[in-house]
């Protein structure tokens, strides 16, 4: 398991796909917004924009009937496991101070760690990736740009 989790330390994730399963038990391919290493280099972290899209749905439903989610990066495949949804805490502090670093509009709704169980040469082309379709309405951090008016 270091051994796989080394190889993320310096992973490029810019192209990646990660595919999460659906309820018909097909996957849906899409590109991770922002993809991290936690700082002990045990797990990956994700962060989603939005909860309410297919990436979400797929998450959850992996974490509650343990199912795999795939990341095709680099011409590797690894198989991941979501062990944990942090919506508020240090971890997802961290992934959200982050995000607004890099743009002040970004939102962060939920930071999912996913454990790598394995990981070998893909042995094919990556997916192509799915636009996330959001839905219901969106939801801010009090802190968003958008609930303070024009600014000036």
């Amino acid at each position: 398991m270091e051994r796989m989790m080394n190889r993320f330390a310096a992973a490029d994730f810019s192209r990646a796909v990660m595919e999460v399963p659906m309820e018909d038990g097909t996957y849906y391919p899409f590109s991770p917004q922002d993809l991290a290493v936690t700082e002990d280099g045990g797990h990956l972290l994700l962060s989603l924009e939005r909860e309410r899209t297919e990436a979400g749905r797929g998450l959850v439903r992996a974490l509650w009937f343990d199912q795999q989610v795939f990341l095709w990066e680099n011409g590797c495949r690894s198989v991941l496991r979501p062990v944990r949804c942090h919506i508020v805490g240090k971890v997802f502090s961290a992934r959200y101070r982050y995000a607004k670093a890099r743009d002040e509009n970004a939102e962060v709704a939920a930071v999912w760690e996913l454990e790598v169980t394995a990981c070998a040469a893909a042995g094919q082309d990556a997916p192509d990736p799915l636009p996330l379709h959001p839905a219901g309405v969106p939801e801010y951090h009090l802190d968003h740009p958008s609930l303070h008016g024009p600014q000036g």
